[in-house]
């Protein structure tokens, strides 16, 4: 947790700085192109900044600048406690403003950044050079959604189904999946099987920029790996808990993002609810491959929407009144999106090969837009709610009486009770 009394004693100072740019900036002024992002200190003049903690930069030269580039700055310090948003940085472990009063772009820095600049820049070419709506694709591959129009964004919202366009729980669930039926192909021994895995893992976080998302959501499979290689026993409620525990340990501001809220109520709920919902909506008397991987797909869908419901009433206060049918209508399209577009970028090396993929993800990004933006031209496509904190409790309690009723919980504490009555008799 952030050293608040180091902060206030630092707000208002000047400092000379060298740093590296780690998100891409959010223009807040297109036109003045004033904005922000997230900066990573690699040397402070007079000391008084540590090596690695992260600040805000607020520039007017912020369209300028992406993930990887490093600058020299003199800037001035500000705390963030007055700040409407303060917790929201706060879980991105950002504790101060930089606002510069010089500052020169020294190129591209030679860390971890840099080469996540790249690979990135690699996937938008590829993608702006052979898609129309290479903004879907870029969004739902990287979490990347400054080339999305705002009045789009808006659309998608309103159609219940922003959280296909963030990178979370779901889409590494999705991507994970995939490669792990891939490498399960493979005849070698399973750590070799591992090893593939996790480097996958690190490709992954490197297209979506090491964002602290992107890091808690691939902590669950790396500790799920760490299970099966101590053959311990365990499944993914443990996984998913385990990991929640340990970044909450490590920085517990974490609790405060909406993203980290997102992505555990997505998998928590792919986890929970995805065999119930694929059960209900898979057909024994037409089951073939094709069934089941579409129903496992809108189980997968609908699973992470029930689950995220409470944490989208409690940060927006609204519901789309037609999320559910459009969630099962873009389930299946959004994931087949999504691989198509993983392996049109994968496939580079194969131009015509390459080239179907991205036709046929581009294809499904003007479905999806036709949908989101045929919901916006409906009427009542939006509930508005109040008090939305009591609704969130209640929602989140009936989710808690179900889990425990549907897992037998009341059963076990019967039984321990009873056992104890018996011990004390």
């Amino acid at each position: 947790m952030g050293d608040m009394p180091r902060y206030d004693r630092l707000n208002g100072i000047g400092e000379d700085i060298r740093a590296v740019v780690t998100e891409t900036p959010t223009v807040t002024h297109s036109y003045s192109n004033y904005g922000t992002c997230t900066i990573m200190i690699i040397e402070s003049g007079n000391g008084i900044l540590n090596k690695g903690e992260r600040l805000l930069l607020t520039s007017k030269d912020a369209a300028s600048l992406y993930i990887g580039d490093e600058i020299a700055a003199t800037v001035k310090l500000e705390t963030l406690s007055n700040h409407e948003n303060s917790v929201s940085f706060y879980s991105n472990n950002v504790f101060m403003t930089a606002t510069p009063v010089t500052m020169v772009l020294k190129g591209e820095s030679k860390g971890i950044y840099s080469l996540s600049a790249k690979v990135r820049n690699y996937c938008k070419d590829i993608l702006t050079e052979n898609t129309k709506n290479y903004s879907v694709l870029l969004a739902i591959l990287t979490g990347e959604k400054s080339y999305i129009s705002d009045e789009t964004y808006d659309n998608v919202k309103t159609a219940g189904v922003s959280h296909i366009l963030v990178v979370s729980g779901m889409h590494f669930a999705v991507l994970c999946t995939f490669m792990i039926r891939l490498i399960s192909l493979i005849k070698c021994p399973e750590f070799i099987k591992d090893i593939l895995l996790l480097a996958f893992l690190f490709a992954l976080m490197c297209v979506c920029g090491f964002t602290m998302s992107i890091l808690r959501a691939a902590a669950v499979y790396i500790i799920a790996l760490i299970y099966r290689r101590l053959k311990r026993i365990g499944d993914g409620v443990l996984f998913i808990s385990n990991a929640v525990i340990v970044v909450l340990f490590i920085h517990p501001f974490a609790v405060y993002s909406i993203v980290f809220c997102l992505s555990f109520a997505s998998t928590f709920g792919i986890i929970c609810l995805s065999g119930k919902f694929k059960n209900f909506l898979g057909s024994k008397r037409y089951q073939n491959a094709f069934t089941d991987f579409a129903s496992e797909t809108a189980a997968v869908s609908l699973s992470a929407y029930v689950a995220t419901l409470p944490v989208v009433i409690y940060y927006f206060g609204y519901i789309s009144t037609y999320s559910v049918p459009v969630n099962l209508l873009v389930s299946l399209p959004s994931t087949l999106m999504l691989i198509l577009t993983f392996l049109g970028i994968i496939l580079r090396f194969i131009p015509f090969i390459s080239k179907i993929f991205l036709f046929c993800a581009d294809f499904i990004a003007g479905f999806f837009l036709r949908v989101v933006n045929a919901v916006q031209e409906l009427p009542f496509n939006v509930l508005r709610l109040r008090n939305t904190k009591l609704l969130t409790a209640v929602i989140l309690i009936t989710f808690i009486l179900v889990y425990l009723y549907k897992t037998k919980y009341y059963r076990l504490l019967k039984f321990k009770k009873e056992v104890n009555r018996r011990d004390s008799v």
